[in-house]
C-alpha cells in the first residue's frame, strides 16, 4: 500500500512539474512564433 501512495505521489509531482515548465515554456514559443512572422514579413 505504502509503495502505491509513493508512487502516485510522484506521478502527481511529475504531472504538476510538466504542466508548470508548459504553461512557462509555451508564452515563450508564442511570443517567438509571432516575432518570427514579423520578421518573415519584414524579409518578404
Amino acid at each position: 500500500m505504502e509503495q502505491l501512495i509513493l508512487k502516485l505521489s510522484i506521478l502527481v509531482v511529475l504531472v504538476v512539474g510538466i504542466i508548470y515548465m508548459a504553461m512557462s515554456f509555451i508564452p515563450i514559443l508564442v511570443l517567438k512564433d509571432s516575432k518570427k512572422d514579423e520578421d518573415g514579413d519584414e524579409d518578404k
